[in-house]
């Protein structure tokens, strides 16, 4: 296995050599890394087989609208049949470019040939052909107030189940294997997203901004997934080829710009715009709170080595750190924002899900800072915000699915390793490790970071007792819970009281009964929906 050498004109920021060095070891001493590099070669390997003209596809252009659904009423001929496959169950293939297929009965629809339509510069409406024509704007079906996208569904799934996955694995495999081929797909991807990237504009160019709030910022995703996944997976895709592009002559002659130039397209139209966006007080880009913090740290890292530009990475990190200028508590500093947006027992002020993706983000800016910000990783709130998972688990293996969260089945939140690892390797509290492996899931499945696999059983083996098992109490948010019986059978009562804010229901004072492993007067959990003006979702779900 080679390594790519780092040149002096184009270093990596984020992919250091500590990094690439724990990449060699688990791949040579570990199955897991043998197996995620076997993954991570086999997705890449799909997207290297095009020629540049195809794969330049994948990347829709600004004037593609997005759309999460086609229509609340499901499938335009079995409904709600839709639904009962998963909320986002349409699927996308890059070999029907601009279809969905129907999961119920296979059906692809719109029924015109939309590339076509998109090729004459959307023009020459004599190809919105058939009962399902979509000119991007949707398709007007009989006995239906409102359009099916169809299009728009395509164009928002396949960037997130497609274009990005296909710019990360192909970095990565480029990291592992030193293979030209790699960087330059990634390469070419990532050159023609900067192409589009200023000019993608969420409330302009979505389903949800016509139909529901025209104010409903973001990029090429509305503004939470545009924080958690392209600006989560671009910049450290970038960083892993960026040696490669000085060498990369047929990309130089497609994109017309050496590789210098090549780096500061990239770095200019997307990183820089991904982080003005974060930094500006627009909410363009702006997640729950830490994800765009996250990201943030990502594009700093990519743009360390980079060209003078604004804003810089030093200001960037900065602005993680005590950003001065807050309009909204996402915005806030990570040293403010541990003290003044927990609950005195750790609990973030969201639903239980999206409380976790507090530990997740949080835990990953504290070991990118953790030569900056080391007092406030040992101060007794933050670790509290790894601690009330345990707490709120009920008969050892529930979590009651409060607001939008989970589902009635309320299976255990907070316990994986993409909660609890970075809490664990920030603070090595043994009750950390006992819930990973608990949990179920091997420690140390990062493929850059050192093992830590045989440290993680060594000190779960520390804890006799079961978790989340015990009665406990959690003042600041507000909940409590009776639990009885041993392994043979567990009953636990659950009752919230208290308060928080983001993606609440009128779920206060209800009794969630767990026994005999099983869910016996649970809470809904997450809407069928996310819409607000679907009225299942306040007449019915969101309700006790």
């Amino acid at each position: 296995m080679a390594i790519t050498q780092v040149g002096a004109q184009s270093p990596r920021g984020w992919y250091d050599a500590a990094k690439l060095a724990a990449m060699r070891a688990n791949v040579e001493q570990h199955e897991w890394a043998r197996q995620e590099e076997a993954r991570i070669l086999k997705a890449a390997d799909a997207w290297t087989r095009y020629d540049d003209a195809t794969l330049r596809l994948l990347v829709t252009p600004p004037e593609v609208p997005r759309a999460i659904v086609a229509h609340l009423t499901g499938d335009p001929l079995h409904g709600e049949a839709l639904h009962k496959l998963g909320r986002y169950s349409w699927i996308v293939s890059f070999e029907h470019p601009y279809k969905v297929k129907s999961p119920v009965d296979g059906a692809l629809y719109p029924s015109n040939d939309f590339l076509a339509f998109m090729k004459s510069g959307y023009k020459d409406r004599s190809l919105l052909t058939g009962p399902y024509a979509d000119d991007g704007w949707g398709a007007n079906v009989p006995g239906h107030d409102k359009p099916f996208w169809f299009v728009g569904v395509y164009a928002h799934w396949a960037a997130v189940r497609l274009l990005l996955p296909a710019v990360e694995n192909l970095s990565k495999a480029y990291l592992l294997t030193d293979d030209p081929s790699y960087a330059h797909a990634c390469g070419v991807l990532l050159w023609q997203l900067a192409e589009h990237y200023p000019n993608y504009w969420y409330m302009k160019q979505s389903r949800y901004a016509k139909e529901v709030m025209p104010s409903y910022s973001g990029r090429l995703l509305y503004h939470t997934w545009e924080s958690l996944y392209t600006c989560q997976t671009v910049p450290p895709a970038y960083d892993a080829i960026k040696p490669a592009l000085d060498a990369d002559a047929a990309l130089q002659e497609l994109a017309r710009l050496n590789g210098s130039e090549l780096r500061a397209h990239v770095e200019n139209r997307i990183l820089r715009t991904m982080a003005n966006d974060i930094m500006d007080g627009s909410g363009r880009i702006a997640g729950n709170y830490g994800m765009h913090q996250y990201a943030l740290l990502l594009i700093a890292a990519a743009t360390e080595h980079a060209a003078p530009g604004t804003p810089s990475s030093a200001e960037m990190v900065d602005w993680v750190l005590h950003n001065p200028n807050v309009k909204l508590y996402t915005a806030m500093g990570m040293m403010d924002a541990v003290n003044n947006l927990l609950h005195r027992d750790g609990y973030p002020f969201e639903s239980p899900s999206y409380s976790c993706h507090w530990m997740t983000e949080l835990g990953r800016m504290g070991l990118a800072l953790r030569d900056k910000v080391g007092p406030l990783l040992e101060s007794s709130r933050f670790r509290r915000l790894f601690s009330w998972p345990a707490q709120m688990t009920v008969a050892g293996e529930f979590t009651p699915p409060y607001g939008d969260s989970n589902n009635m089945f309320a299976a255990r939140m907070g316990w994986a390793p993409k909660y609890m690892e970075s809490a664990y390797r920030i603070l090595r509290e043994p009750r950390f490790a006992k819930m990973i492996v608990d949990g179920g899931s091997k420690a140390g499945n990062a493929l850059f970071a050192v093992s830590i696999d045989a440290e993680i059983a060594d000190a779960a083996a520390q804890i006799e007792e079961p978790i989340g098992t015990s009665s406990e109490l959690l003042p600041g948010v507000g909940f409590a819970s009776l639990q009885c019986g041993s392994d043979a059978n567990r009953t636990g009562l659950a009752l919230f009281y208290g308060y928080y804010a983001g993606h609440n229901h009128a779920d206060r004072l209800q009794l969630d009964l767990y026994s005999w492993r099983n869910t016996l007067l649970p809470d809904l959990g997450y809407p069928e929906t996310a819409d607000s003006f679907d009225p299942r979702r306040f007449g019915f779900i969101s309700h006790t």
